[in-house]
């Protein structure tokens, strides 16, 4: 069975966990990989079951700890590709971690994203 924890909602950051027990994943992520271990352990989930990370927008309370969390375990980090262009156009620093986008309508899921690698 699927279990769904708000890890945290608010301007400080917003996390929320999908989790078979096995596998996890995590909708936004905009903790510190420290708090992220914590706010889990809360739903007796350990940090190595997080398969992906799927960001809803780059604003920092929903991405701020996705970066050192991708390169840490290794994921991969989803997001739609209007953020994937528009974090092209102003340059930012989310391009060392954001490699994978989602597409809509016939594209597929999981293209390269701008400063990326596919894996």
């Amino acid at each position: 069975m699927v279990r769904y924890a708000v890890l945290g909602s608010g301007s400080n950051g917003n996390s929320y966990l999908f989790t078979d027990g096995t596998v996890s994943l995590l909708i936004d992520q905009g903790y510190s990989v420290i708090e992220l271990t914590r706010r889990l352990q809360r739903f007796s989930v350990p940090l190595s079951s997080v398969q992906a990370v799927f960001l809803t927008h780059l604003h920092p309370d929903h991405a701020r700890g996705v970066g050192v969390l991708s390169r840490r375990l290794p994921i991969p980090v989803y997001a739609h590709d209007a953020m994937v262009s528009e974090q092209s156009l102003v340059r930012s620093p989310t391009s060392r971690w954001l490699v994978r986008h989602l597409t809509v309508g016939r594209r597929s899921i999981g293209k390269t994203a701008t400063g990326g690698s596919e894996r």
